[in-house]
């Protein structure tokens, strides 16, 4: 039996799968907009996450039943860290970013289990 068939025919089969797993998540970008608050001025509901910067809804939801999202930036090694500029802190936004962002939910009172987007565009609102 000759491998280099199966070989070929199982190359070109994960070359597949990862053209369309780009695809999905370049299709999960979504543009959400509200007011940009620390996790301190959010008070008891997450008070676990003081420094973390959240995008607030006062009325409706962001999606489903979410009224805020941890905002979150990619880092050096391809992971993620929470957006930390602070000129955005009380003022009303615009943010274009991937969401859902990450492929597993914990439920710990921990920054690194929030429910979060991943940033590409941050634009204050008029």
């Amino acid at each position: 039996m000759n491998a280099k068939p199966i070989l070929l025919a199982s190359i070109t089969i994960l070359f597949l799968l990862s053209a369309c797993s780009t695809e999905a998540k370049a299709s999960d970008q979504q543009t959400f907009a509200g007011t940009v608050m620390t996790g301190a001025q959010l008070g008891k509901a997450k008070n676990y996450c003081a420094e973390g910067l959240y995008l607030v809804v006062e009325e409706g939801y962001l999606i489903n039943e979410t009224q805020m999202l941890l905002l979150r930036i990619p880092d050096a090694e391809n992971e993620t860290e929470m957006l930390s500029d602070e000129q955005y802190v009380g003022k009303r936004v615009e943010v274009t970013g991937q969401y859902p962002a990450q492929e597993a939910f914990c439920r710990a009172l921990l920054c690194s289990c929030e429910d979060y987007i991943l940033v590409n565009q941050i634009q204050i609102s008029q």
